[in-house]
């Protein structure tokens, strides 16, 4: 968090849009008073009835009282003010944190700043409008272009009308005191913050006039009437207002600030553009071109490779069967290696393979093929999905600029118009006076350039974290995916070799025990023939013998 963001700058901000607006609330003390009811009051004073479903519902808890906050958050964000409020979650201002109740109360803060005159004495957008852009502002559907434009327009009107009336002015130092922070004298105990509020709308219109008129007397002298744009300058509440002597310096520091402003936007722009690119670098160096659809070679080696062209490993080791099949059924020689590249080469060297498991291997193929070719598909459809999200990122990025500029034009053109009348202001000024207050002013605007800077920064670095958190959790997620799919391929892939070694082994075993067996078989048939020739020899042997005895 800011250190320079404390409660008293909330209470302060709080209590400045109760005096704006006149509501019949006491002076906030402490943080715990600033509650869902609270906001409620102040959206049901400016808009009327659009907020009255808001403030008949009553929370009964803490997350009920979570519930309603954010509903109205969105409701604000998406339908009045089309303004993004994401970094303000409705968890933290119920629980009472600093930062967001300040960035809350800032918006609103500005946006009753810059109501018309129209606004400010009717007290709602909802009751009867005097002029058509009045009825264009009244929309809760208007886009903030159009909103801005119609509060320009009235915007200039009143200044014009208070600018005619500040050249007869005087600049007396005892009016100095007058222009403090006035003190209501309300009473001081904590109002119910009854949501049933018919009645109370009607008693706030009636009693904020006399309450109005009542500071006026007592704070204000009738001869002196400043004019209002002073309030658009950017000054805080409770310190001393600036001296029509010097006002054109006021206008020319405050389109300084709206410059800086808009080089802090120009800059968001410039990063987030970096950030685009970077992106789109790292989705075309792991997964290959999107919009020539070309992969890269990584892309090739890891997802995309083909599972027919995976070579399978055989024993060497041959039986007898196969040896005395080798000349008819095979080409190659006898000992050669049963390493195949393709099923096809693996079906031709072993005819014998039966025909349940060649199908089988087939289907196990193409059904490789088809998980590639949705995983192909996939990834191409998230591809997608992070460059449209990056270009509405990038489109919302130059609307903003394109507000700002806008904001910048208007400051211009309002300090060309009223530079002749605060020229004749600053000649009738006396020296010293206009060293004091511009001294007074450079140091108010430093403070809030600072102010400001600092607000845009943090914003600026909770944007890019956002960012960069939630592309990291997609590539992660993507990532994960993608590695969980390889192991389960892997898997398969081991379980199906250790299958074909299984049964590989089993008809080598197979062999091996008949080649055996067919050895053993001749072994004692050899032995059996070798018996029955000697014993034939023996008894060739003894006839000879007893032949050749006969004869002699």
């Amino acid at each position: 968090m800011d250190p320079k963001v404390t409660a008293k700058d909330c209470l302060h901000l709080a209590n400045d849009i109760i005096v704006d607006r006149n509501l019949l609330i006491p002076r906030l003390t402490s943080l715990k008073d600033i509650t869902y009811e609270f906001f409620v009051m102040i959206f049901e004073d400016i808009f009327g009835s659009d907020f009255a479903d808001f403030s008949s519902i009553v929370p009964k808890s803490k997350s009920r009282e979570i519930q309603l906050m954010a509903k109205l958050l969105a409701f604000v964000s998406k339908d009045l003010f089309a303004v993004e409020l994401d970094h303000i979650r409705a968890e933290d201002i119920i629980d009472h944190k600093v930062l967001p109740i300040h960035d809350f109360l800032e918006i609103i803060a500005t946006f009753v700043k810059y109501l018309p005159k129209e606004f400010k004495e009717n007290n709602s957008f909802g009751s009867k409008p005097q002029t058509k852009a009045i009825e264009m502002i009244g929309s809760p559907k208007m886009s903030t272009e159009d909103l801005l434009r119609s509060l320009d327009r009235h915007r200039s009107q009143t200044r014009l009308s208070a600018d005619s009336t500040s050249s007869s002015q005087s600049t007396s130092s005892e009016s100095k005191e007058s222009f403090l922070r006035p003190k209501r004298s309300l009473r001081q105990t904590k109002p119910s913050f009854d949501c049933n509020t018919s009645n109370r709308k009607q008693d706030s219109r009636q009693q904020s006039k006399a309450i109005q008129t009542d500071i006026e007397t007592q704070v204000i002298p009738k001869s002196i009437i400043w004019p209002k744009s002073t309030k658009s300058i950017g000054l805080q509440k409770g310190m001393d207002s600036p001296k029509e002597s010097s006002f054109d310096e006021y206008k020319r520091l405050k389109c300084e600030n709206f410059a800086t402003l808009l080089g802090h936007r120009l800059h968001e722009t410039l990063r987030l553009k970096e950030l685009t690119d970077s992106i789109e670098y790292k989705i075309k160096r792991y997964y290959g071109d999107v919009t020539t659809r070309t992969p890269q070679k990584p892309v090739i080696r890891s997802a995309t490779k083909p599972k027919s062209a995976r070579k399978t490993w055989f024993r060497t080791k041959r039986s007898p069967q196969m040896k005395r099949n080798t000349q008819l059924k095979c080409k190659t020689p006898v000992k050669q290696s049963f390493r195949t590249s393709s099923l096809d080469e693996l079906i031709k060297a072993f005819p014998e393979i039966p025909r349940n498991t060649i199908k089988s291997l087939q289907n196990q193929e193409k059904h490789q093929k088809k998980v590639i070719e949705g995983l192909n598909k996939d990834i191409a459809v998230n591809e997608q999905k992070v460059k449209t999200r990056l270009s509405a990122a990038i489109e919302t990025q130059h609307k903003r600029s394109q507000l700002i500029r806008n904001e910048i034009k208007h400051l211009e053109a309002l300090a060309e118009t009223k530079g002749s009348k605060m020229q004749k202001i600053k000649e009738n000024a006396e020296k010293r006076d206009e060293r004091i207050e511009r001294s007074r002013m450079h140091t108010m605007m430093n403070r809030f350039q600072n102010d400001l800077n600092a607000k845009y920064k943090r914003l600026q670095a909770i944007e890019e974290r956002i960012v960069l958190k939630e592309f990291e959790e997609k590539e992660k997620r993507r990532k994960d995916y993608i590695n969980d799919f390889r192991h389960r391929i892997q898997e398969k892939h081991s379980l199906e070799m250790e299958k074909q070694k299984q049964m590989f082994d089993a008809f080598e075993t197979l062999y091996q025990n008949k080649y055996e067996e067919l050895n053993q078989s001749l072994t004692e048939e050899e032995k059996r023939l070798k018996s029955e020739i000697s014993s034939q020899s023996h008894y060739l042997r003894s006839l000879k013998r007893e032949f050749k005895e006969r004869l002699m």
